[in-house]
């Protein structure tokens, strides 16, 4: 994602009166045009929208805030660490809501956060830099790289992230610019030891068509004497990888311990890359997801965070990773009141539960394998006049005993 300002919101396409329909009907309720009749520029469009640092709120949603479901005898009891897209703070929260702590840098755009059992914190800031920073917040490290979504920790120490960066590319006899995102290995003090180029891996995904968008993208900005700003969340972001997992466990036919499992949300793809010969060696096939977030492995399967950015409602899935059966599923009754257009994630629970974040809503919930939710979270950042609440970009179930002993643990 960019540094752009969220009051005004670039259409990089072909303005038409489509277009402009579509935008300001996603400002006003938080929901992409459906109208079968739209036009492809104005879908086009939609999907280039940067994240919006406030989403509007129903009327019945208005008043929730904190915790509104705890049920202690089905729920994981456990901490809960959570940040808000853009927002340059972390939450450590135990489950009946009460904040344990705050990790913060003033003046920073967090993206995504890690916590450490010592009580570190890794902070993806958006386009700009990884952060190591202290219990105290204070920083122990910087990585200046592009870095954006995710981050995680291998059992070595060693630091797996996004990052993405401006790459020229092949298109007829010339070339054209695209924003290619990495998967970047970090030493534990921060040095970086390896990229691996997602182009490199999904090069013949990038389609003639949209090759030839990027072209004549860049030949209407040249006439006008305009200039071009490569981007994510732009004609240019072809890929937006969201997630990088680091897989704990051989899965026969699938994965080995130590690969990487990553998700490309503007190509629908989930897949696993061995690091060591950056190469794919496995790619899910299903054809119907939709923009996907976080995927993870679990007993074997695949957890996935499915949008629904065309569909319309979001759902999550558990996949069988070499059939491509669905196992397990989440869907709300009815569908559409389950939906984040954009960002969202789960996380299977060691109870067999799972918790799903529906990130536009601010609204975190746990739900049993009959999908009975027993724990319920709402973010309290709330403009309550505007109908508006700061969406959360992701939280994390933490067991009770994974941080060492911090001032809010009990003697």
């Amino acid at each position: 994602m960019s540094k752009m300002k969220h009051a005004v919101i670039p259409i990089l396409v072909f303005v038409s009166v489509g277009i402009v329909v579509a935008v300001i009907a996603l400002l006003r309720t938080g929901e992409p045009v459906t109208d079968q009749g739209a036009s492809e520029q104005t879908r086009m469009a939609l999907k280039s929208l940067p994240y919006l640092d406030w989403h509007p709120v129903s009327i019945a949603d208005i008043e929730k805030r904190g915790v509104t479901v705890y049920e202690q005898d089905r729920a994981y009891e456990g901490l809960n660490v959570y940040n808000h897209d853009s927002r340059p703070m972390c939450y450590l929260m135990d489950m009946s809501g009460a904040v344990l702590h705050v990790w913060s840098r003033p003046e920073t755009n967090w993206h995504d956060v890690e916590p450490m059992r010592n009580g570190d914190l890794l902070v993806v800031e958006r386009d700009s830099m990884l952060l190591k920073l202290d219990w105290e917040s204070d920083v122990k490290w910087t990585s200046d790289k592009k870095y954006h979504h995710d981050v995680t920790v291998a059992d070595n120490g060693d630091i797996y992230a996004l990052t993405w960066d401006v790459l020229q590319i092949p298109e007829g006899p010339a070339t054209i610019p695209i924003v290619n995102d990495y998967v970047t290995i970090l030493a534990p003090d921060g040095t970086v030891k390896k990229d691996i180029s997602i182009f490199s891996l999904f090069e013949r995904e990038v389609t003639d068509e949209e090759r030839g968008e990027i072209r004549e993208y860049v030949r209407s900005k040249h006439s006008a004497g305009e200039k071009i700003e490569v981007e994510p969340q732009t004609v240019f972001d072809v890929f937006h990888t969201n997630t990088v997992d680091i897989v704990e466990t051989d899965i026969e036919g699938v994965a080995r311990k130590g690969d990487v499992l990553i998700c490309i949300r503007n190509l629908d793809i989930v897949a696993v890359i061995d690091v060591s010969a950056d190469e794919v060696v496995w790619r899910l096939d299903r054809h119907d997801l939709d923009k996907p977030h976080q995927p993870s492995f679990v007993d074997g399967n695949l957890l996935v965070f499915d949008n629904g950015a065309d569909r319309g409602y979001s759902r999550v899935l558990e996949i069988h990773p070499e059939t491509g059966e669905t196992v397990w599923e989440y869907m709300a009754k009815p569908k559409t009141a389950f939906f984040s257009r954009i960002r969202g994630g789960c996380q299977r629970l060691p109870n067999g539960n799972t918790l799903i974040v529906d990130s536009n809503r601010a609204r975190v919930f746990e739900v049993t394998p009959q999908a009975e939710i027993v724990w319920e979270f709402y973010g309290t950042e709330v403009k309550k006049a505007l109908k508006r609440r700061r969406p959360i970009y992701r939280m994390t179930r933490l067991a009770p005993d994974y941080l060492t002993p911090h001032p809010f643990t009990p003697e």
